[in-house]
């Protein structure tokens, strides 16, 4: 049976919280003194520019989030959206009336 909706997540890691392979090989890379992003650093100069160009684009994965496409519309949608609107006018009128 599964949770109900609604009942928040218990249990777990927090958000944002390395898994455990992921903090093991930090702590060795860490350890062994390895800079990953400095060897980058130190690399990517000498790399032709289709391949600098590769290792950027695969990188933006990491650093900036990707946009969400959102669903189209349904029509309900936008006739709640338009009756939304059209009372929110109104009743600004309304307003300026008094």
């Amino acid at each position: 049976m599964s949770r109900p909706v609604g009942l928040p997540k218990t249990g777990g890691r927090k958000k944002g919280s390395l898994n455990k392979k992921t903090r093991l090989l930090s702590d060795v890379l860490e350890d062994r003194g390895f800079d990953l992003v400095g060897r980058l650093l130190e690399v990517i100069p000498e790399l032709d520019s289709n391949k600098q160009a590769d290792i950027l684009i695969k990188l933006l994965d990491y650093v900036y989030i990707k946009p969400r496409v959102l669903p189209e519309k349904t029509s309900e949608e936008d006739s709640l959206h338009s009756s939304l609107m059209n009372y929110l006018e109104k009743r600004k009128s309304l307003k300026k009336e008094a």
